[in-house]
């Protein structure tokens, strides 16, 4: 039973060498279901507005040396963003790796908090000092790290 397996443990995990090379029987009904999700997929795709950019003024290791979280940093730029686009807040997905689990698994990070909102609404709203809204995006981004 897979819930009562408790997985290997951590001086068992295979090396890349070895790896059993898994094989796939492909049957037609299969066949015709891949092509079904796939021609689904790419119709979701073609509906995509995606506008992307490289921003160079900086990168995580100036956000790094600054002693600020790169994840929190960037998950509240997304947030700024999105409130500056909607006027709201939105619940932000973050994949995370939880390695305990057998052969790992990705799991989410939802990452709205109230000193996640306190620091864009001060930034949209124009309030307070440059250093106040500084010590807001601290106190979010070491909440986020939590």
């Amino acid at each position: 039973d897979l819930l009562e397996y408790p997985g290997p443990e951590l001086t068992e995990v295979p090396t890349p060498l070895e790896v059993d090379l898994l094989e796939w029987e492909i049957t037609p009904l299969i066949r015709s279901q891949l092509e079904v999700a796939r021609a689904i997929l790419s119709t979701c795709h073609d509906t995509y507005d995606i506008h992307s950019f490289k921003f160079k003024d900086y990168g995580k290791d100036f956000i790094k040396t600054n002693g600020l979280y790169y994840h929190g940093y960037v998950q509240l730029a997304l947030q700024l963003v999105y409130y500056e686009l909607h006027g709201c807040m939105c619940v932000t997905y973050q994949p995370i790796e939880v390695r305990k689990y057998r052969a790992g698994r990705l799991e989410q990070v939802r990452t709205v908090t109230s000193d996640g909102k306190a620091f864009v609404e001060c930034v949209k709203r124009g309030c307070g000092t440059m250093r106040h809204k500084y010590e807001l995006m601290v106190r979010a981004i070491q909440r986020h790290k939590k």
